[in-house]
């Protein structure tokens, strides 16, 4: 009997049987219940390792599930099926089955990813920021393109006052996503908190120039703007701020102090007032504006002022309360 052509797998295992070949019938009786065996195993093995339900399900399944993929080989291995289609039919399970494995194992360790991200992003709110920067890391060693993880590690550092660390991270994040504003606004910050005033504008800078209702970007620069002393410009800055939210109570402080520094005193008290009347428990506003009015002779709104910044823990000096309530 010419085994390619033999219509039926175990019909050929009969013939080699009652011709006596016992050892052929062996041999094909092993290979077709092996094949069918790792059909159904390895098949099984996939829906076990590719699915999220449940474990306890998957094991009140496995039976039913065993059961189905035996028949199914068995149908399969019996049905016009010669050795050279078994073997490709279990080469093609196995071909693809580890396929669905890989996929599953890149996409296991996405969510892996994932779950850490999330779980650093909640210790971010939390204010746990020195675990969160572990994390972070781990994630980025994971994932060395992700680039909100070194955007949430930078801000970490940032809020730990470690500005040079936050630097670096930001750098990355502005590397992997040069539109990203917020990176660049945080990473002025942090020059700006470094002293390095011009480099922080340049920043805002890049900011203001994709888009120019970035309000922090504005007042930012501002204070960039303050600490070189350029204080007109900084003043322009403070008012592009306001007039895009009117209802910071720091924007008209600060818009006020360069007020101040310029000896407009009176536009500067306005400005004080406005900023009180947004927040009434913020003492640097009370002495500043304590300090306007010693400089236009109102001692005793001055020395009212001084008393209520001191009131609300504001370390003033005596000379001032001196020549304001003397």
């Amino acid at each position: 009997m010419d085994e390619s052509k033999a219509p039926k797998f175990l019909t050929r295992i009969d013939n080699y049987l009652l011709k006596f070949k016992l050892g052929k019938a062996w041999e094909d009786y092993f290979i077709f219940r092996l094949y069918v065996i790792v059909l159904t195993g390895y098949g099984f093995l996939i829906y076990l390792l590719t699915t999220d339900s449940n474990i306890l399900i998957k094991i009140i399944v496995f039976p039913f599930g065993f059961l189905v993929y035996y028949l199914v080989g068995l149908v399969l291995s019996t049905w016009y099926f010669t050795r050279l289609l078994m073997r490709l039919g279990v080469v093609m399970v196995l071909i693809f089955g580890t396929i669905a494995l890989v996929t599953n194992v890149i996409n296991k360790e996405g969510s892996g990813i994932d779950v850490v991200f999330k779980n650093a992003v909640k210790k971010v709110n939390n204010d746990n920021y020195d675990e969160a920067i572990r994390d972070f890391s781990k994630v980025i060693e994971m994932d060395n393109k992700f680039d909100s993880a070194y955007y949430y590690k930078g801000y970490s550092y940032f809020m730990l006052s470690n500005y040079t660390e936050a630097i670096i991270d930001f750098n990355k994040v502005i590397d992997l996503d040069s539109l990203n504003l917020e990176a660049f606004n945080l990473r002025g910050l942090c020059k700006l908190n470094l002293g390095l005033y011009n480099k922080a504008i340049d920043d805002f800078d890049i900011i203001l120039k994709h888009d120019r209702a970035f309000t922090n970007a504005f007042y930012h620069k501002g204070l960039a703007l303050t600490g070189l002393e350029q204080y007109k410009i900084a003043e322009q800055n403070y008012s592009i701020a306001i007039y895009l939210d009117s209802t910071n109570y720091e924007f008209y402080f600060y818009r006020a102090f360069v007020r101040k520094g310029l000896e407009e005193y009176t536009a500067a008290i306005s400005d004080f007032n406005i900023s009180i009347k947004l927040n009434d428990r913020f003492p640097k506003s009370y002495y500043h504006r304590a300090l306007c009015k010693i400089y236009i002779d109102d001692k005793e709104g001055a020395c009212l002022d001084l008393k209520i910044a001191e009131k609300l823990g504001y370390k003033v000096s005596d000379v001032y309360i001196k020549l304001a309530c003397n």
